[in-house]
């Protein structure tokens, strides 16, 4: 079996065993939304992050939003108008005081890709069940740590140490991420109170 295989395998038994403090169908109407998005062409492809992302790894944990990460096409100089455009046409009209937009009971950020680490996060994203009848895209936990470290806010740090103490994940290509996008002085801080 492809390491890749595998990834997706066990991303797939913890998204089974996680239990999220009632998400009911609201989360799932998200989903619905930007594969809809996806298939008006407002959006190329997107991928769960955020501690919505980590708790398909992680034990859950309280949270209030879903961030996903999105790429736009190419070319297209206003990528924002499209988008809310789409969703005020299917009811979708309530911002929260921090930018995020209400679908269901679920505040939802769309976080453009911005940087190379995001890029990569969504490139290298797998499918997996999060509801019994279909499948969702989500960044890897390696990614999801990387990025943990990158934001570095004290909730951040707790997700990004829960990550790094999953039994099966590639500590190798974590390690290669803190390099690769020059997070090497923040992992020394990290690692210096946390001692993995």
């Amino acid at each position: 079996m492809s390491l890749d295989k595998k990834i997706i395998n066990e991303v797939n038994r913890r998204l089974q065993e996680v239990r999220f403090i009632n998400p009911g169908d609201s989360l799932k109407e998200s989903f619905v939304v930007v594969e809809e998005m996806i298939k008006e062409g407002i959006m190329q492809k997107y991928a769960l992050a955020g501690a919505i992302g980590a708790m398909c790894y992680i034990e859950p944990f309280d949270t209030r939003d879903a961030d996903f990460i999105i790429e736009f096409p190419e070319g297209r100089i206003d990528v924002l108008g499209p988008l809310f455009d789409f969703l005020v046409s299917r009811g979708y009209q309530e911002l929260t005081s921090d930018g995020y937009v209400r679908v269901g009971d679920w505040p939802i950020q769309f976080v453009a890709v911005t940087s190379e680490l995001k890029q990569e996060a969504l490139d290298t994203s797998v499918r997996a069940k999060l509801y019994p009848d279909s499948t969702v895209s989500v960044v890897r936990a390696e990614y999801l740590a990387a990025e943990a470290l990158s934001v570095g806010r004290s909730k951040d740090r707790v997700r990004l140490e829960r990550l790094l103490e999953i039994p099966d994940s590639n500590r190798g290509l974590f390690d290669g991420l803190v390099k690769k996008f020059e997070l090497t002085d923040k992992w020394n801080r990290f690692s210096g109170s946390y001692g993995p």
